[in-house]
């Protein structure tokens, strides 16, 4: 992973189907520790919906974070496909689900 402005990540997401997904993010814009904005982009064999995401983090209080994360899809009709192939929105929630029980479970 290239954690740069104009680098990329090359990641592969194992679906509960057993079928492995390709996945490429194009690092657009990084400002630490705010906020992070990335393209999903596709290569020939890859995941063929892109969308652009943009990860707010806002300190509330001591050792409190709000994280907001916004994806943006070309058209509803790619959010639809997402959603109804991948099961990207339960995964989404899983995802933070399991964010969160990491961050509680640090002693620091």
């Amino acid at each position: 992973m290239q954690f740069k402005e104009d680098g990329f990540w090359r990641l592969t997401m194992h679906g509960p189907d057993g079928r492995d997904y390709k996945n490429k993010i194009i690092y657009l814009d990084i400002r630490e520790p705010e906020f992070v904005a990335y393209r999903h982009a596709g290569e020939p064999g890859d995941e063929p919906v892109t969308h652009h995401t943009e990860v707010h983090f806002e300190a509330i209080e001591t050792n409190v974070t709000r994280v907001t994360m916004t994806m943006r899809f070309a058209s509803a009709a790619d959010l639809k496909f997402v959603i109804d192939t991948y099961g990207a929105d339960k995964g989404g929630i899983q995802t933070f689900g399991r964010l969160a029980d990491y961050v509680d479970s640090d002693p620091n």
